[in-house]
């Protein structure tokens, strides 16, 4: 009986050890392909193979086998995840020192350049990076995917040789990469390295990933060893995580209580969490300090100018804004001094006048409301004429003049130009280098790339049949434009995020509206019903809000609509979503029309008793029109 416990026991560490020390061994084929004469030749280079062996997560027996020579690797060691996508993470290992076996060192120095340096991938999985690529090169070579790659490259930097590898342990492919460093443990490495830019790097790459939850923690750690909040902040308010952010930065404050910028920064989250009272205390106390003549200075007012319209106090937001206009002015002047004197003047003089345009059209938006409807047409006319570039903004601002000063037709007219400054020719994409490839960043609704089912984060693998990943050195959105415009059936070969799928897109740019243009049709949706144009209100109203149904003037003009119809769940279903914005006049004014068209009369007298007293007694002619029609 003893002798079978033994025997068992025995067993047990034999199997565990087995199962903790499984062996991986590869051979390797190489693969090329060159891009001649604008197109890709893809080919198998039988002369040149390669194996290896992972035991125990450590690479053994690096064998290279080419018409010249047998090469192998004196050191090799496990890379470790840190931002860099193109020269680490792409990469589970890195091999150096080469040296040629046997005693034949003829040639080395030629050897040593080319085989500089070796790195393996990890398993390929559709997860991988490069996966669409590999994918493509194999079936074009009539191969399978490879389980790993092995790359070589020369002193210099260039990739010389690539080779798909295949596991050969008695037929069975690897299922799980056992020797991938976990995320928790990739933080942990460099937080013992204080390694605070491999950390801000791996949070920077997540958040591009959409994987907020890695990127927090990169950040997180990246502060242990860097007391920075900055980053960690903006990636905070950029993900709308608003009182995270207001406990980081109040800790923050508590350790340097005299940063103004601090305080911005508090008055900014509480401004977007709609906390307006708070937003304004953190204001006023950053500009109780000196800090006119620090670098940014002009934020500080544009925040107060930002805060102070959400309060309607429309007097004191014309002079915040002016000031942030000077300010603003002053600091690109002062840039562009400098960067002629380094240059010698060989650059083109900095147009200044436009850093002022944003605060310029808050600015009149406040005339507006003010009934300063002469002050407001005549600054509109004179950005007008100086920024011709702006018209579309121009001339909603222009529509909204004209409507408080019951000039209706003017009103339409300058929202119908508005509107044709946004039909444009297109795909209706925003397109940004990802991690390897081109990456959608938006598709605008109604346009050629969503009609063609176009989608966030979709990678561009091929324009036509080149495969973008291969023309090295290229600009890549460039490419992708040129063949747009230029192939007279082009097709894109799509891959979404982390998928295996590679599927064909036909597209072609064409003639669609911006979804920037809800705002004028909107806009002019109101006036034509206020002109007693009750059909094309509704026409022009649910054209913006199929254009753009994320914004308040369309979503309050939608409600409108289907309170006139008597849709009342529907109309009160949208007024729901533009309660965000309860402090414009616009939505002041039209909610308690919906809610009494849609029989909530209690809601609708609560509504109207939220109007403050001076839009009550507005000149406007516009909102005049709502007012008379509340009539509670």
């Amino acid at each position: 009986m003893k002798k079978l416990v033994v025997l068992i026991v025995f067993l047990f560490f034999v199997s565990f050890d087995y199962l903790r020390a499984e062996t991986e061994h590869y051979n390797c084929i190489e693969v090329t392909t060159d891009v001649v004469n604008d197109s890709v030749q893809y080919g198998i280079n039988k002369e040149n193979q390669a194996q290896f062996t992972l035991k125990d997560c450590e690479l053994k027996d690096i064998k290279i086998h080419t018409k010249a020579a047998d090469i192998s690797y004196d050191s090799s060691r496990r890379l470790v995840e840190n931002g860099n996508v193109e020269k680490n993470d792409l990469f589970a290992y890195m091999c150096e020192m080469p040296f040629i076996e046997g005693n034949d060192i003829t040639g080395y120095k030629k050897i040593e350049a080319n085989f500089y340096r070796a790195k393996i991938s990890p398993l390929i999985s559709p997860k991988y990076p490069l996966y669409p690529t590999l994918k493509q090169t194999a079936q074009k070579l009539n191969l399978d995917l490879p389980d790993r790659t092995f790359v070589i490259f020369s002193k210099i930097g260039y990739s010389t040789h690539e080779f798909f590898c295949y596991a050969k342990n008695n037929g069975k492919k690897p299922l799980q990469d056992k020797c991938t460093y976990s995320f928790e443990h990739v933080l942990d490495i460099h937080l013992k390295n204080r390694d605070a830019l491999s950390l801000s790097a791996i949070a920077e790459k997540y958040t591009s990933k959409l994987e907020y939850d890695k990127s927090e923690k990169a950040y997180l750690m990246a502060m242990k060893i860097d007391s920075d909040y900055e980053p960690l902040f903006l990636f905070y308010k950029e993900t709308g995580q608003y009182k995270k952010a207001i406990t980081l930065l109040s800790k923050a404050l508590s350790n340097d209580p005299y940063n103004y910028k601090l305080y911005t920064d508090l008055a900014i989250i509480y401004l977007y969490d709609n906390n307006y009272n708070n937003a304004e205390s953190y204001i006023r106390k950053a500009l109780r300090f000196n800090f006119e003549n620090e670098r940014n200075a002009y934020e500080v007012y544009e925040v107060l100018g930002d805060i102070l319209m959400k309060k309607r106090d429309y007097g004191n937001v014309i002079a915040s804004f002016e000031m942030a206009s000077n300010l603003a002015k002053k600091q690109c002047e002062s840039d562009s001094l400098m960067l002629e004197n380094f240059l010698n003047n060989k650059v083109p003089p900095t147009d200044c006048e436009s850093e002022v345009l944003p605060y310029q059209l808050k600015i009149i938006y406040s005339l507006i409301e003010l009934d300063d409807f002469n002050n407001a047409e005549k600054l509109a006319n004179s950005l007008l004429s100086k920024f011709p570039s702006y018209s579309s903004c121009l001339y909603i601002a222009l529509s909204n003049i004209y409507a408080g000063k019951n000039e209706f037709d003017k009103a339409i007219e300058m929202a119908d130009k508005s509107v044709s400054l946004f039909q444009i020719k297109g795909i209706g994409a925003k397109i940004e280098m990802g991690e390897v490839y081109p990456q959608i960043i938006s598709v605008d609704i109604g346009s050629p790339a969503y009609k063609a089912g176009l989608k966030v984060s979709d990678r561009i693998i091929n324009v036509g049949d080149k495969d973008l990943r291969l023309f090295i050195g290229q600009d890549k959105i460039q490419m992708i434009t040129d063949y747009l415009n230029n192939a007279s059936n082009p097709v894109l070969k799509v891959c979404p995020k982390d998928s295996e799928i590679l599927k064909n897109v036909p597209l072609k740019p064409e003639e669609y509206l911006r979804p920037t243009a809800a705002w004028a049709l909107a806009l002019k949706a109101l006036v034509l019903r206020e002109s007693g144009k009750k059909d094309e209100f509704e026409k022009n109203a649910i054209r913006a809000y199929e254009l753009n149904p994320d914004i308040w003037l369309t979503q309050i003009t939608m409600a409108l609509a289907f309170a006139d119809k008597g849709n009342n769940n529907k109309a009160l279903n949208i007024l729901e979503k533009a309660k965000a914005h309860s402090n414009d006049s616009i939505v002041l004014l039209i909610k308690p029309i919906v809610c009494k068209k849609s029989k909530k009369l209690d809601e609708a007298i609560n509504s109207y008793k939220e109007i403050p007293k001076e839009l009550l007694q507005t000149k406007n002619a516009f909102y005049r029109k709502f007012l008379d029609e509340v009539n509670l």
